[in-house]
């Protein structure tokens, strides 16, 4: 169960999980997990390879669908 200071994807501590540019700038408070959780922070590692790749696949989905419709 993930606490207030802990990744709600994979429940590492938000301080372990800060990345070094993150650390050297004392931000140990993780990043927005959306659209991947509501609530709660996600680590830096998380927030990588896992919210910004949701992100972006959000973004790009409609000019996929465009491109599917037939314009040929």
């Amino acid at each position: 169960m993930p606490t207030r200071d802990s990744c709600v994807l994979c429940h590492m501590p938000l301080a372990e999980g800060a990345s070094l540019p993150n650390r050297r700038a004392g931000w140990y408070e993780g990043a927005n997990p959306w659209p991947l959780a509501e609530d709660g922070r996600a680590c830096d590692m998380c927030d990588q390879t896992k919210v910004l790749p949701a992100r972006l696949s959000l973004f790009l989905q409609p000019e996929r669908k465009s491109d599917e419709k037939g314009t040929d």
